[in-house]
C-alpha cells in the first residue's frame, strides 16, 4: 500500500514539477541580446568559431576574425567566414586587434584563457567570453547543463533519450554534436536544450543560467590548461553560479570534490549515489534505482533493465533521472528512457567479435579516471591499446589497475614510453610499443587468443596524432572492421 501511495505522490509531484517548468518557461525564457552594430572579436576558429562567425553576422555583429593558425590548414573554416567577416586575421594573435573598439571577444574554448593578448583585452575591459555564453545570448530556450570530469558524453545523451520520451522540440548540443550557438540560435522557449560542457567551455561564461545543472564528479584532469585544480573546479563551479533557488542542481554524493561545492549553491540541491541513500535524491538499492524526494520513495528501476548495463553506468542512470525528474519528466517517461538508451558511440562501443575476440572503442576515455572504469570490464583478458598527449598526468594508478587486469599492452602517441616504464614497475611486461593505429590492431590481432578482449581506452587526450578522439575511435573501427 505504501508503494502505491508513494508512487502516486511522485506522479503528483511530477504533475507540479511540470507545471512549475511551464511557469519558469513564461518567466525566465531568456532575452535575445542584441548584437545588432556591436563589434566582435571571434578568437579562434575550427567548429565552435565558425558557428560563433555565422549566429554574430546573423544578428548584425560587425565580425573580426582571428587564428593563429596557418592559412593553408583553415583554408575550409576560412571559406565558409570570409564573406561574413570585416576582417580575418590568421597566423598570429596581434595586439592591435584590440585598438579596433571591440565590444566583446568570443574565444574558442581550447584557446587558453591567460594568454598575453587576452590578459590584455581583460586589462582593457573587453569582455571575453566563450561560444557558450554566446549561445545563451541568442536564445530563449531553457538550458539542463550537465558537466564532470568523466561521463558527461553518456549522461548528457541518456537525459535527451528519456526527454524526447516526456516533451517534444529537445535539443542535444554542445561537446556532444553541433555548436551550441548554431543548434540553438532563434530558438523559443517552447524548446529545451541539452547540453555537455566543458570545463573550457565554463570558464568563460557570465550570464550563462541553466534551469537544472549537474556536475557528475571531478578529477584532475585539463591541469595544463587550467594550472591547479582549484582553477579547474571553478571552472566546473560556473554551472551554478547564475542559479536562484527557482533551479535545480545535482551533485554526485560519492564525490568529495563536487560535494564541495555545495554550499555556494543557491538552487535546490538533489544528489545521487551508488553507494547509500541521500535525504533527497537517488541511490541504489538492493540492486534498484530508488529516487525520494521530500520524503516519499519510490523505485525507479532495478539495475538490470537499464538499457547500458556496465556498472560505472549506474551512476549515469542515476543522474540522468534526477536531472530529467527536475526538467519536468515523468516516473513513465525516466523508465522508458532508462531501458531504450543504448550507449554512444567512442564510449564502451563494442566494433565486432573476430574470432570469439571482443573488439571495444573506448576513445572517448581522454583521462586516467575514465580508463580506470574500462579496465573493470568484466570480459578478460584484456589486450589494452593506450596512449596519447602526454599532459604529465600521474599515470601510475592506471598502470597498476592494467598490470592487474591485462595480459597485455599496446602503447603509442607521446605517453607511450612513460607508460611503459610505470607497467613495468607494476609487474606487467607484455608490452608493446607502436607508432600508429594501424600497427596498434595488427598487433592486437596477433596476440589475442579467443576469449580475449581488444580495448582501445587510451587514458590520454587525442591531440598528439588525432583532431579528436571520434577521429581516433574511427580510425581503431577502420583498421579493426576494415571498412
Amino acid at each position: 500500500m505504501e508503494r502505491v501511495e508513494n508512487r502516486c505522490y511522485l506522479l503528483g509531484l511530477g504533475t507540479i514539477l511540470c507545471s512549475l517548468w511551464l511557469a519558469y518557461l513564461s518567466d525566465n525564457g531568456g532575452v535575445i541580446m542584441d548584437f545588432n552594430e556591436k563589434r566582435v572579436l571571434v578568437l579562434g576558429l575550427a567548429r565552435s568559431g565558425v558557428s560563433a562567425v555565422k549566429v554574430l553576422h546573423r544578428h548584425g555583429a560587425t565580425v573580426i576574425a582571428n587564428d593563429a593558425g596557418k592559412p593553408e590548414k583553415l583554408a575550409a573554416d576560412l571559406a565558409e567566414v570570409q564573406d561574413l567577416c570585416q576582417e580575418v586575421v590568421l597566423g598570429e594573435h596581434p595586439m592591435r586587434l584590440l585598438d579596433l573598439g571591440l565590444d566583446l571577444i568570443v574565444k574558442n574554448p581550447g584557446i587558453p584563457y591567460d594568454i598575453p593578448f587576452l590578459a590584455e583585452a581583460r586589462k582593457r575591459g573587453i569582455s571575453v567570453v566563450s561560444e557558450v555564453e554566446l549561445a545563451y545570448q541568442v536564445t530563449k530556450a531553457p538550458f539542463i547543463g550537465i558537466t564532470g570530469s568523466n561521463g558527461k558524453t553518456t549522461t548528457t545523451s541518456w537525459v535527451g533519450e528519456i526527454m524526447q520520451y516526456a516533451r517534444d522540440k529537445v535539443h542535444i548540443a554542445g561537446n556532444i554534436g553541433l555548436p551550441l550557438s548554431q543548434e540553438v540560435d532563434g530558438l523559443g522557449n517552447d524548446h529545451l536544450v541539452i547540453v555537455e560542457l566543458s570545463s573550457f567551455q565554463l570558464n568563460d561564461v557570465s550570464e550563462f543560467r541553466p534551469h537544472v545543472a549537474a556536475l557528475l564528479n571531478i578529477y584532475p584532469a585539463h591541469i595544463d590548461w587550467h594550472h591547479t585544480p582549484e582553477n579547474y573546479l571553478k571552472a566546473k563551479s560556473n554551472l551554478f553560479r547564475n542559479q536562484n533557488e527557482s533551479d535545480w542542481a545535482i551533485l554526485n554524493a560519492d564525490n568529495l570534490e563536487a560535494m564541495s561545492l555545495k554550499p555556494q549553491i543557491k538552487s535546490r540541491i538533489l544528489t545521487f549515489s551508488s553507494l547509500h541513500p541521500v535525504d533527497q535524491g537517488a541511490w541504489v538499492a538492493e540492486d534498484q534505482l530508488v529516487m525520494r524526494i521530500n520524503g516519499k520513495k519510490e523505485v525507479v528501476l532495478p539495475v538490470n533493465q537499464l538499457g547500458i548495463g556496465y556498472a560505472h553506468n549506474v551512476q549515469n542512470a542515476l543522474a540522468a533521472t534526477l536531472i530529467s525528474f527536475s526538467a519536468g519528466a515523468s516516473m513513465d517517461a525516466i523508465r522508458k528512457g532508462l531501458q531504450s538508451f543504448k550507449g554512444v558511440r567512442h564510449r564502451f562501443q563494442i566494433v565486432d567479435m573476430l574470432n570469439n575476440v571482443l573488439y571495444i572503442n573506448d576513445s572517448k576515455a581522454t583521462n586516467s579516471q575514465a580508463a580506470l572504469t574500462a579496465l573493470e570490464l568484466p570480459r578478460s583478458p584484456i589486450v589494452w591499446i593506450a596512449g596519447g598527449l602526454d599532459r604529465g598526468q600521474d599515470v601510475d594508478e592506471i598502470a597498476q589497475k592494467a598490470a592487474q587486469n591485462c595480459k597485455a599492452a599496446i602503447l603509442l602517441g607521446q605517453t607511450k614510453e612513460r607508460l611503459a616504464e610505470a607497467l613495468k614497475r607494476y609487474g606487467l611486461t607484455t608490452i608493446y610499443l607502436v607508432s600508429s593505429m594501424a600497427e596498434a590492431v595488427a598487433t592486437a590481432k596477433k596476440i589475442s587468443i579467443p576469449g580475449d578482449t581488444v580495448l582501445l581506452s587510451p587514458a590520454c587526450a587525442s591531440w598528439d596524432m588525432y583532431p579528436s578522439f571520434e577521429h581516433r575511435g574511427d580510425d581503431f573501427i577502420r583498421e579493426v572492421t576494415g571498412k
